[in-house]
């Protein structure tokens, strides 16, 4: 029971009880009392109902403060996530710019080698002074021998003359340039002629056949075979096992 009903039981009480003491107390007092108290109902009630009214208005004020919040988070989390769709333009310009840089390295690998470090060796003419170890065969020193280029330098062979370096088994260093010239009738007849990782070479001039039947094992780099006169029986090239680079000749045939 609410202190409004209270206030009412007790106004009525007392009002009976006035009228019980006193018969001739002018009933237009009791009524006027009873009228006070329903219009005091009637404003609790009104009272009562803004009161909720007001409650409602909060209440309504408060959901939708936390949705427009709801909304605002649900907003910054979608802005916040990363975009899936990576741009395929990006992604294209970034492998082609990777291919080019492979494609530019392994070209500088078959073409090019590294230049000489330390001192030079002994069985190197001219004290390197060119750039290269340079082997010069002279008279019958190289016929039907090995020749091994030392490791760490650029290597030249040189067999000029009658059967100069025939027969000769040369090796060339492992990872670096290789050039073997050769001149003269028969100069490097059935030579075998082994690169290395670097660029190699076999130069065959002059009439004689020079090169005839020799053999050249290319390397991991570029290998090519030049002859500025036909060969009857032109030397033969073997191409490295999963080099990407060149192993050619030119001018030794008629094809």
């Amino acid at each position: 029971m609410t202190r409004l009903h209270c206030l009412t039981a007790v106004l009525a009480l007392a009002s009976g009880a006035c009228v019980g003491m006193n018969p001739d107390w002018d009933a237009t007092v009791a009524d006027s009392g009873d009228a006070q108290t329903s219009a005091m109902s009637a404003d609790g009630v009104l009272d009562s109902a803004s009161t909720g009214g007001g409650q409602s208005e909060s209440e309504s004020e408060s959901d939708g403060q936390s949705q427009s919040q709801s909304q605002s988070q649900s907003q910054s989390q979608s802005d916040s996530e990363p975009d899936s769709d990576s741009d395929p333009d990006s992604d294209a310009n970034a492998d082609s710019g990777s291919d080019a840089d492979s494609d530019t390295t392994d070209v500088e690998m078959c073409i090019d080698g590294p230049a000489g470090a330390g001192a030079c060796p002994p069985e190197c003419m001219d004290g390197c002074e060119s750039g290269e170890c340079v082997i010069p065969c002279m008279g019958k020193s190289c016929e039907n021998k090995p020749i091994v280029c030392p490791p760490g330098w650029p290597c030249r062979i040189t067999c000029d003359g009658k059967d100069r370096c025939k027969q000769a088994d040369v090796t060339c260093p492992p990872d670096h340039a290789c050039a073997l010239e050769c001149t003269g009738e028969h100069a490097c007849e059935q030579l075998a002629l082994q690169c290395g990782d670097a660029p190699c070479t076999m130069d065959c001039r002059g009439p004689g056949a020079p090169c005839q039947q020799a053999e050249v094992a290319c390397g991991a780099a570029d290998g090519h075979v030049t002859c500025d006169m036909q060969q009857d029986e032109p030397p033969s090239i073997a191409v490295a096992s999963g080099s990407a680079c060149g192993c050619s000749m030119d001018g030794c045939t008629d094809d």
